[in-house]
């Protein structure tokens, strides 16, 4: 989607509600998705975002992430201003994988998956 010649996200969520399932945000100028408040389902999605990141959650959004894979330029999954996501078994050929603004409450949770593809469960303590 480009509006005045600036590329944005494939999907945009302002405080509503998507779920998509076996789709494909592909050639994103932004991110793949960009959530601002709001409630986000990802079941089976393979996402490319450009350098704003993959997926991209802002002011409190809430995502379950399932069996997802996320490439691009940019961030896999960004939360911050609160947000929160819960992961299940996704794949990302992002670097970094997570960026968390842990200071505002934002939490990234693996709720299962194989620890080698989503790394550690950002802010939480170092072990």
């Amino acid at each position: 989607m480009e509006r005045g010649g600036f590329p944005g996200a494939c999907v945009q969520v302002l405080k509503g509600e998507v779920r998509l399932a076996s789709s494909e945000l592909l050639h994103c100028g932004g991110a793949a998705l960009e959530a601002s408040g709001g409630t986000v389902a990802l079941d089976g999605v393979e996402a490319e975002g450009g350098t704003a990141g993959c997926l991209v959650l802002l002011d409190g959004a809430r995502a379950e992430l399932q069996g997802n894979h996320c490439a691009g330029r940019g961030p896999g999954l960004v939360a911050a201003s609160g947000s929160t996501a819960a992961l299940r078994m996704n794949q990302w050929s992002v670097d970094p994988v997570f960026l968390v603004e842990c200071e505002t409450g934002s939490r990234v949770r693996l709720v299962y998956g194989p620890r080698g593809t989503e790394s550690r469960e950002p802010c939480s303590p170092a072990r």
